[in-house]
Formats: structure tokens, C-alpha cells, sequence
């Protein structure tokens, strides 16, 4: 467990938001690489911009869904006062599932908007998602999260 890397200064550089990053670009670098070899994106001519579009889309999408899933899940700490639903810093928290729920929504409302091919974007999203999500699980176990309760016996 390292959940530090270094230092500059007063500032740390967290593992966990490190492995994030690297996954975040290794992931769209693996769907950029779908998208070129994949001629189907020709046939139902998705340009390189409404593909790029479409994965920003989700990103948004996933980020709004988990912290409103993460709202819910925990209304008794936000209850409604907007003001902490907003503040990421000081009342933290994101739900994978809602990511994944919200992110669906945005893509389909995205594609449904510009005629574009859902199934065959999904599918491109999917591969993303899970490398970015086994990726991530290495952040977590050098963050420290990752680990069970000691036992004896």
C-alpha cells in the first residue's frame, strides 16, 4: 500500500488518482483503436468527431449518474441542501452503478438526438469501461481500500 507517491512540495500526488488518469487516457486510447479498425463506423458514417463526442457524453454522463446514485444512496448525510450535493471535496462520494446507469442514459440520448448507432457505440464504451475498471482496482489496492478485515484463526 502506497497511497502517496510523492511529494512537490506541499502538494501529494495520490496513487489512486494517478492509476485514474492512466486509465482514463488508456481507455480512450483503446476505444480511439476500436473505432479505426472497426468498418462499421464507416458504413453508418460516425465521423471521428461524433465518436469523440459520444464518449465525452458518457464520461459526463457517468460522473453526474454516480454522484446522484451516491446522493440517494446516502440522503440522510446530503438531505436537500444542494449545496453539498455539489462540493466533491468536502462531502465526498461516487456510485459505480449510477455511473454506469447515468452514462447509458447519456449515450442513448446522444444517439438517439444524432441518429447515430447506439449498440455499436456501447460496444465500444464497454471494452473502455472495463479496462478502466481493472485498472482502477490496482489504484485501490495502492490506495489501501482494497483489503478485508483482519481475522484470527
Amino acid at each position: 500500500m502506497k497511497p502517496v507517491l510523492f511529494n512537490i512540495g506541499p502538494v501529494s500526488i495520490f496513487s489512486y488518482g494517478v492509476v485514474l488518469t492512466l486509465s482514463l487516457f488508456l481507455s480512450l486510447f483503446i476505444m480511439w483503436k476500436l473505432y479505426k479498425n472497426n468498418l462499421a463506423f464507416l458504413r453508418f458514417r460516425v465521423t471521428l468527431d461524433a465518436f469523440f463526442d459520444s464518449i465525452l457524453i458518457f464520461l459526463i454522463s457517468f460522473g453526474i449518474g454516480a454522484r446522484v446514485l451516491h446522493i440517494i444512496e446516502h440522503w440522510d448525510s446530503f438531505g436537500m441542501h444542494p449545496l453539498l450535493w455539489v462540493l466533491f471535496l468536502h462531502f465526498p462520494g461516487f456510485s459505480f452503478l449510477g455511473g454506469v446507469i447515468g452514462g447509458f442514459l447519456g449515450l442513448w440520448s446522444f444517439c438517439k438526438a444524432g441518429k447515430l448507432p447506439f449498440f455499436l457505440l456501447l460496444d465500444v464504451v464497454a471494452v473502455g469501461l472495463s479496462f478502466a475498471l481493472g485498472l482502477s482496482r490496482l489504484g485501490s489496492m495502492l490506495n489501501g481500500d482494497s483489503f478485508g478485515k483482519e481475522i484470527n484463526g
